[in-house]
């Protein structure tokens, strides 16, 4: 029944064409399978974030009462009145006893004795990835001692390794902790695997076999270089690694990341332009079906028939039976029993951020999508109908999606709107052109790569579609709020638009004249242009900030982000290495625009966000030792590259020992380093001392300093040269490590306020209990973010307030 709603498609065009009649929208009816589907969904992502704290005995415990609940609910069912709500509760039931019976299960794997180093046999369940600290993919055990169990792998040497892939590692199980602890849960996940290198095992079976098409096609497409090469890659095999961070950030910042994330949403596009192109050519319905399977059975090739990508094509049908077939109450019970079915095989699947997005991306397509093609048609009369039934579909799919992702990511696109216009035409071709070079490289290793850069003309245009968008002023912000108050809002706006059904009124249809087309033509593009222009003038005010003297040490987890305002300037010393943190804690200090950003050192933990800041603040200049413009080391190369991404090469500028910015009310004078002696490592850290003129009288009111991960030798030798003495402030360096402080500096110094930067339960013990009780023995108060969050201290002329 689905190919048979794809192929309605192109008769439903050709018809349509010659009548000339614009789409009709009415409002579907709401089926109990979806409602019951949702109910089911959110109970069990309910139950599965509550069952990581409740410990096995407390998941068992839900599970049972849960089961006893539901179990005395079914009667409710053959009531004759209040059947339907009977059936809801029911459906809640069974959610939260799926979500706890899997938690309770999951406890249970993490309670395995901790093993002697042995070999597993494991395949990848995703695309692994490289880390401050090594290489990491997430596996499942396929043989042997906790066979079943997903474990977190971390390795060293050079090898990748994809999803699907075979391997063996060697070494001894543990039970995650720490920080990561939160984030494998919601993965399945409570064990990990520590190995010097892991070496590929392939077997024989047809998983192996597809598996090594999607590796050779991302080996060959990834060698070639570029970025045009790399988008291909990720269009059709959902592979990322390619892509730089200049790409990826212009993605992020036009609205589009969704574009190269293979989703129900995504393949309805795809399988919707194919449709359109066959039925316009008239292509017959014998050849137009294998076709069409032929594209989504491609898509699942190469990437691997992964879990996600399959759950895609069946949203996918959902999705398109809707919106061509026009039976949008079957393809809406489909889609709640597909949601249902999803989450009871995997109960951690109700909190796997793709799943939320594809499934309300794709709940969009079939609820909205005849609503939109209706308004297009009338707006866009002159644009081809494959173009406005792509466009329909892109802005259908973002009606649930959009704010919830925007929360998830911390960053909300302003020109969103605009860039999914410019985007729908495009994507769709790029897609199927990259499927065909992809399954070329995979299968055909000896094709000459020249034959295959013809599939790689719309990619190219997509991406500079992109960045052409991404490149507006204030083309994005920095948003900081609630996932789930993101999706309340959704779901609010999903509903008045279903209570309101703002169909157009139809109206005669005749021949357009050519001039009248123009005319659309330029009063659309007028309106993308007010749109953006609008984004420009209002983002900048979109948040209010106090321009009081202050220096905010914003809460990004473990890592430094040191946010400088003075009256006439505001800065950043530091970004710290987890982008969602920093956009979050920007957006909480109304940061739209910064005059610069300045990074201590080249520790991973210091300039980690910096390239993700492009597209979301204005930034002009990156300012870094001037030593470490021309250090060859790994770890300095890598921010050159980061900083250029940003500011280009002209906006990367050296600082000096005795160097001077002055920010109005306050200065910043670079103290350390005279000289590099650490390849950019913590001794080479930028030390800033921060003075404050609170009225303005010339004369400094207050002394703060900035250490980065410079330690006590450092602070010695400062001390000892004259350059320091007492502080109302001090950024107590490293993260108050154990070598972060010696008594005789804390008594020159004697800092009225100490501010340490730390992550939650991190890993390596910071802050000291040295550093602490040095601190205290002073009579410093202490501030952390592990338990404080975002500290600001605020400098005026009646004295330092520290909130």
């Amino acid at each position: 029944m689905a190919w048979q709603s794809l192929y309605a498609l192109g008769r439903r065009l050709r018809k349509g064409r010659e009548r000339g009649d614009a789409p009709s929208g009415v409002r579907p009816s709401i089926p109990l399978a979806l409602a019951a589907g949702l109910a089911f969904w959110a109970a069990c992502a309910c139950a599965v974030s509550a069952g990581e704290h409740l410990g096995a005995g407390g998941c068992m415990l839900l599970a049972l009462g849960c089961a006893a609940a539901a179990l005395a609910a079914l009667p409710l069912l053959r009531a004759p009145r209040g059947a339907y709500a009977a059936a809801m509760l029911v459906a809640t039931l069974a959610g939260a006893l799926n979500g706890a019976a899997g938690s309770a299960m999951l406890h249970a794997q993490g309670e395995v004795p901790t093993a002697e180093a042995v070999p597993f046999v494991l395949r990848a369940v995703e695309d692994g990835s490289e880390t401050a600290y090594g290489r990491r993919v997430l596996a499942q055990v396929e043989e042997g001692f906790a066979a079943g169990a997903k474990v977190q792998v971390l390795f060293g040497g050079d090898a990748d390794v994809l999803h699907g892939q075979r391997f063996v590692a060697e070494g001894s199980l543990q039970a995650v902790s720490g920080s990561s602890a939160e984030f494998l849960w919601g993965k399945g996940c409570v064990l990990q695997l520590g190995a010097q290198e892991v070496e590929h095992s392939p077997g024989q079976g047809v998983r192996d076999a597809v598996a090594a098409v999607r590796a050779k096609a991302v080996e060959r497409i990834g060698s070639r270089g570029g970025q045009d090469a790399a988008l291909v890659a990720a269009l059709a095999c959902g592979w990322r690694g390619s892509i730089d961070d200049e790409l990826s950030c212009a993605f992020k910042a036009a609205g589009l990341s969704h574009l190269i994330a293979v989703s129900g949403a995504h393949l309805s596009l795809v399988v919707a332009f194919a449709s359109a192109v066959l039925g316009a050519l008239r292509c017959p319905r014998a050849a137009a079906v294998p076709l069409q399977a032929a594209l989504i059975l491609s898509f699942l090739l190469l990437s691997a028939a992964s879990a996600s990508a399959v759950r895609a094509s069946i949203m996918a049908f959902c999705a398109m039976g809707s919106f061509f077939a026009r039976r949008r109450p079957s393809s809406l019970s489909a889609l709640g029993v597909c949601m249902m079915v999803f989450v009871a095989l995997d109960p951690f699947v109700a909190v796997s951020v793709s799943f939320a997005l594809s499934t309300l991306s794709t709940l969009g397509i079939v609820l909205f999508g005849r609503l939109f093609q209706c308004w297009i048609a009338r707006a866009m009369r002159w644009a081809p109908r494959f173009a406005r039934d792509a466009l329909a579909l892109t802005l259908a799919s973002n009606v649930a999606a959009t704010l919830y992702g925007s929360a998830l990511f911390s960053q909300l696109s302003l020109v969103a709107p605009v860039s999914n216009v410019v985007a729908a035409p495009l994507f769709a071709p790029s897609c199927i052109g990259s499927v065909a070079v992809s399954l070329l490289a995979g299968l055909l290793p000896d094709i000459p790569w020249e034959v295959l850069q013809v599939g790689c003309v719309f990619p190219g245009i997509l991406a500079r579609a992109v960045r052409a968008c991404a490149a507006v002023p204030y083309a994005s912000v920095a948003v900081s709020w609630s996932p789930l108050a993101a999706l309340a809002a959704s779901g609010a706006i999903a509903a008045a638009l279903y209570r309101l059904w703002p169909v157009p009124a139809a109206r005669p249809q005749t021949r357009t004249p050519v001039r009248r087309q123009l005319a659309g033509v330029a009063a659309f593009a007028a309106a993308c242009a007010l749109t953006m222009l609008l984004g420009v003038a209002v983002a900048p005010g979109l948040f209010g900030g106090d321009r009081c003297a202050q220096m905010v040490m914003l809460d990004v987890g473990q890592g430094d982000a040191i946010l400088l305002r003075g009256s006439e300037a505001t800065v950043l010393v530091d970004t710290g290495n987890k982008p969602a943190l920093l956009r979050q804690a920007l957006a909480r200090n109304g940061v739209t625009s910064l005059d610069a950003v300045v990074i201590t050192h080249s520790d991973d933990d210091h300039f980690g966000c910096l390239a993700d800041l492009k597209g979301v603040v204005q930034v002009p200049s990156v300012m870094v030792a001037e030593d470490g413009l021309s250090c060859p080391c790994a770890s300095c190369e890598t921010l050159r590259s980061d900083a250029e991404v940003l500011v280009g090469r002209d906006g990367l500028v050296g600082l000096s020992a005795g160097d001077r910015m002055e920010m109005g009310s306050m200065s910043l004078e670079v103290l350390w380093p005279v000289a590099y002696c650490d390849e950019g490592g913590n001794g080479d850290s930028l030390c800033l001392l921060v003075l404050v003129d609170a009225d303005g009288d010339g004369a400094t009111d207050y002394r703060g300093l900035l250490t980065g991960d410079a330690e006590r030798g450092e602070l010695a030798s400062l001390v000892q040269a004259g350059a320091l003495g007492p502080l109302d402030v001090l950024k107590v360096g490293h993260h108050g490590s154990k070598n972060a402080l010696d008594e005789r500096t804390v008594r020159s110094l004697d800092p009225t306020v100490s501010l340490i930067s730390c992550g939650d339960n991190n890993r390596y013990g910071h802050p000291s209990a040295e550093a602490l009780a040095l601190l205290e023995e002073a009579g410093s108060e202490v501030f952390r973010t592990d338990v404080h969050g975002d500290v600001a201290c605020r400098f005026d002329s009646d004295g330092m307030e520290v909130r």
